[in-house]
């Protein structure tokens, strides 16, 4: 072996072993190196290790690409600085070398420097180790491409210093246009509409339109707590709510839940991110106007709000109750019979029989939190002939888990109702209910030739009266 043409090895004579290791997983290796020969010492065992205890680094991915960015606005994207050795990774320096006010670290994304990555888990089989992300932006100014390069030093002796490739292309991108099919709707309590925003336009966008479509609600009535869907789970019961909106389809479902002015306003996304309305791309609103107005000759609408139940929109909740008395009755409940309308009698049979068209009906019963209940009538009969005026009551049922009381869970309730007539707002009044079994007896009102009187009673008793 040592070239003296004599078999073994020459006194003094040597020659190299090469011996590659070919890591099968991300985990420490251990191999033996044996070497038999006829030397006075006998056989050796050379012991060898791999992927042994030492810092690693690990970057993900090895060159950036933002691709095409708009002009004067700002991309993203993300770097992964990985620990996967066995010791502790020490992160020394990270600093874009090249490119520097194209390509931009983040405010904030750079940890205090020199920072510390804890050793990798070699033996977790989910592959999980220590990371940091780093969040890199790409602001071009012009239409023209863009080179830099990032430099991250750490105390990986193998691997000390790397250097990451950025890219990206600066192309001047048209705003998108954010529109309305529709700028006012005069819609009624409880009907539901749909948010239509496929008129907006992205003029170099996919199909020349706009890839996420945003709704907010900036104005609606006290009480209201419909959010806007994507679709309703049950259309004959929207008050139950539905999917969320879908950013990526124009239009969304609202539940217009109570009487009163909604607004909405639409914002839009095109594909590189560039949003209008915006401070970079400046239009008008892109508003739409709602107006509930009851139809029915007296609308009653209570909403509550208990600070004791922290989601109020969930299955769970205080559950408060709205009732209008005929003025053939002053009872509440059973003892008024038919004469009051509620939970328990939706649509009682009133003025003349079986004609639907004069009946009260309570439209929805609203029982885990915040409501709303709504109760409508048309053709109210002549209290001056009846010798009394009809009635409306609030019944707080349930301030706890327990149906029948028993410890108080969400504590005391804010009611509030309002009367509408003729479209008409001409009571609002608001309350609180301490416990279960609270009646608030609110308001009487007279219906007759001479015009319709609501007088304020706002009387609270411990127990129905």
């Amino acid at each position: 072996p040592d070239g003296d043409g004599e078999p073994g090895l020459a006194p003094g004579g040597s020659f190299d072993v090469v011996i590659v290791h070919q890591a099968e997983f991300d985990r420490p290796d251990a191999g033996e190196l044996r070497i038999i020969s006829d030397a006075i010492n006998g056989d050796l065992d050379l012991p060898m290790r791999a992927n042994s205890e030492s810092p690693c680094v690990r970057v993900d991915p090895a060159a950036v690409d933002f691709g095409a960015a708009g002009i004067g606005q700002s991309s993203v994207q993300f770097v992964a600085i990985e620990s996967c050795g066995g010791d502790p990774l020490r992160i020394d320096e990270i600093e874009i070398i090249d490119g520097r006010g194209d390509f931009v670290l983040t405010e904030g994304a750079r940890p205090p420097l020199p920072a510390m990555l804890p050793a990798a888990d070699l033996q977790d089989p989910s592959g999980r180790r220590p990371r940091f992300l780093l969040r890199l932006n790409f602001d071009p100014q012009e239409e023209r491409a863009y080179d830099g390069a990032l430099r991250i030093v750490t105390n990986d002796p193998y691997n000390s210093e790397i250097i990451i490739d950025l890219n990206g292309r600066g192309v001047h991108n048209e705003c998108p246009h954010a529109e309305v099919a529709e700028d006012v709707l005069n819609v009624r309590p409880l009907d539901i509409i749909t948010l239509d925003g496929s008129p907006s336009i992205d003029v170099d966008g996919p199909d020349g339109r706009p890839v996420q479509y945003l709704w907010t609600i900036v104005e609606r009535p006290m009480g209201s707590t419909a959010q806007v869907v994507e679709r309703f789970d049950r259309m004959n019961q929207p008050a139950e709510g539905g999917s969320e909106d879908v950013p990526n389809t124009p239009t969304a479902r609202f539940f217009v839940d109570l009487a009163g002015t909604y607004v909405f306003e639409l914002q839009v996304v095109d594909s590189r991110g560039a949003r209008a309305p915006s401070d970079s791309c400046e239009q008008t609103v892109a508003r739409i106007v709602v107006n509930s107005v009851p139809e029915h000759d007296v609308h009653i609408q209570l909403v509550w709000d208990t600070p004791g139940d922290l989601d109020q929109t969930d299955d769970q909740g205080a559950d408060v109750d709205l009732h209008l008395t005929h003025p053939s009755t002053q009872e509440w409940f059973n003892g008024a019979g038919l004469y009051d309308c509620y939970f328990a009698n939706i649509q009682p049979d009133w003025g003349a029989l079986n004609d639907d068209e004069d009946d009260p009906s309570l439209d929805i019963d609203d029982t885990n939190g915040a409501g709303p209940e709504n109760i409508n009538l048309n053709s109210p009969e002549n209290t001056t002939s009846l010798g009394a005026p009809y009635r409306v009551g609030v019944h707080y049922f349930r301030a706890s888990v327990d149906e029948f009381g028993g410890e108080e869970t969400w504590g005391a309730s804010d009611a509030t109702v309002r009367v509408y007539v003729f479209g008409e707002l001409r009571y609002e009044g608001t309350r609180q209910l301490e416990t279960t079994n609270d009646f608030w007896e609110v308001v009487s009102f007279d219906w007759n030739e001479e015009g319709q009187e609501i007088i304020e009673i706002d009387r609270i008793t411990q127990k129905v009266p």
